[in-house]
C-alpha cells in the first residue's frame, strides 16, 4: 500500500509536528516528496508540470512568502491543483498560516502540517523517501517478483501492485533485468532513483537475486522511445554501464501485463545464462521462450532426459552435442569449439544418433530433438 498522509507524524517525533489544516484529507496517498521554497518567488521560471507531481508530499520553509504572506494562499492553490498530497512547513519564518490559507486547506481537504525549526528538512525528506521505498519493497518483494516470473500471481494481486507502487504507471511498460560483472551497491542504486525527480516519474527499480529489475513506463508503444527512456534512466544511476548486462522484455500494457514484463526480461537472462549467448531482449531468445516455462513439465523432462542421459557418461559425445547445439547446428563452429576436425564432429554426431535411437531421423528432426534435450539440460544445470 502507498504511504498515507496520516502516517507522516509516525516518521518523526510527534511532539515536533502538528496538523494545522485539512484533517479530512489524511487518507491521501504519497508516492514521492518534493521541496517548495524558491519556486514561487517573483521572476522564478516556474512550471507546475515540471516541479510538482501528483501524489507528491511537499516540504517548505515558506521563504517565498517572507514579507508577503498573501503568497502562501497562491502557492497552496497551485499545489492543490497539481494533485499534491499535502504540505509540511517549517516553523522558522512563519509559526502560523494566514486564516485564508487555513480556510482554503480545510475547504479542499488539503492536509498541512507544521514542524519545529530544530527539525532538518533534509531529514524529513529522507524519512518520507525511505517510507515510500519500504512500501515499494514490500509490493515488489522478491517473493512477488518470483510469482510474476512463474506466472502465479492473480490478477487481483497484480492490480494491487500496479496501483500501490510509487511509480504512476502510464499506458505501457517495459522491464529489464540488470546484472553486473562486479558487485553492485543495489541499495545506493535504488535510493538514487527515488531521490531523482526526473527518474521517479518514469521508472522504478526492485532488487531480485544478484540483480535489479528496472521498470519504465510510457504512453506510446514505441520501442525506440522506450530504449531512449531506459538509457536515460541508467545514465542517471550510479551504475558502470561498461560492466552491466541488460535483458529487456517486450512492451506490454502496464496495469494488466506488468508480470509479463518481469517474466520476459528474466527469461531473457535465463536463456543467456543457459546458452552462453547474450540475448539483450526477450524477442531474440527463440525456443527458450517456451522451453523455460515448460521446464517442470513431466513430458518435456522425460523426452529430454531419455536423450541426454544416453550420452551423459560419454564426455566427448556430450561436449560435441552441446557445442553443436549451442553453435546453432554449424559443424565447423562445433569443431572449432571442441578443437577437433570436422570429420570427428560428424562421426561423433553419428554415434549420438545410434546411441539415442535417432538414426532414422532426418537431419532437421535430429537437430530439433537434440536441441531440445541439450537446452533443457543446460537450463536444469543453472
Amino acid at each position: 500500500m502507498a504511504l498515507k498522509v496520516r502516517e507522516i507524524p509516525d516518521l518523526m517525533d510527534k511532539n515536533k509536528i502538528t496538523l494545522v489544516a485539512g484533517r479530512n484529507g489524511l487518507e491521501r496517498d504519497i508516492f514521492s516528496v518534493g521541496i517548495a521554497d524558491y519556486e514561487f518567488l517573483d521572476g522564478f521560471d516556474y512550471s507546475v508540470e515540471d516541479e510538482f507531481e501528483p501524489d507528491c508530499f511537499v516540504i517548505s520553509s515558506l521563504i517565498f512568502a517572507q514579507g508577503h504572506p498573501e503568497k502562501i494562499l497562491y502557492a497552496l492553490k497551485i499545489l492543490f491543483h497539481s494533485g499534491v498530497s499535502g504540505l509540511a512547513f517549517k516553523e522558522a519564518l512563519f509559526q502560523k498560516l494566514p486564516p485564508e490559507a487555513i480556510s482554503f486547506a480545510n475547504a479542499n481537504d488539503f492536509p498541512i502540517f507544521s514542524f519545529r525549526k530544530d527539525v532538518h528538512s533534509e531529514d524529513f525528506i529522507f524519512q518520507i523517501t525511505e517510507a515510500v521505498l519500504k512500501d515499494d519493497h514490500q509490493l515488489l518483494s522478491e517473493e512477488n517478483l518470483e510469482l510474476m516470473i512463474q506466472k502465479r500471481l492473480s490478477n487481483y494481486d497484480l492490480q494491487k501492485i500496479t496501483r500501490g507502487i510509487s511509480l504512476i504507471l502510464k499506458r505501457y511498460a517495459m522491464a529489464a533485468y540488470i546484472t553486473s560483472m562486479d558487485s553492485m551497491n543495489i541499495g545506493r542504486i535504488l535510493r538514487s532513483v527515488y531521490m531523482s525527480k526526473q527518474i521517479r516519474s518514469k521508472a522504478i527499480m526492485a532488487r531480485y537475486g544478484d540483480g535489479i529489475f528496472l521498470i519504465v513506463t510510457g504512453q506510446a508503444k514505441d520501442e525506440k522511445q522506450f530504449d531512449i527512456l531506459m538509457k536515460n534512466v541508467l545514465e542517471s544511476c550510479p551504475i558502470d554501464a561498461d560492466k552491466i548486462s541488460i535483458y529487456q522484455s517486450s512492451i506490454h500494457s502496464a496495469h494488466e501485463e506488468l508480470d509479463d514484463c518481469i517474466r520476459e526480461s528474466y527469461h531473457a537472462y535465463t536463456a543467456s545464462a543457459a546458452s552462453g549467448k547474450k540475448f539483450e531482449s526477450y524477442s531474440k531468445i527463440g525456443t527458450y521462450s517456451y522451453l523455460i516455462p515448460l521446464l517442470e513439465s513431466t513430458a518435456l523432462e522425460s523426452f529430454s532426459k531419455r536423450i541426454s542421459d544416453a550420452i551423459a557418461d560419454k564426455k566427448e559425445l556430450l561436449e560435441t552435442a552441446e557445442a553443436f547445439i549451442l553453435k546453432g547446428g554449424e559443424v565447423a563452429a562445433a569443431a572449432a569449439e571442441c578443437g577437433c576436425h570436422l570429420n570427428t564432429i560428424r562421426y561423433r554426431l553419428g554415434r549420438i544418433r545410434e546411441i539415442t535411437g535417432m538414426e532414422e531421423m532426418t537431419d532437421f528432426e535430429f537437430y530439433e530433438a537434440l536441441s531440445t534435450a541439450i537446452k533443457v539440460r543446460c537450463l536444469k544445470d543453472l
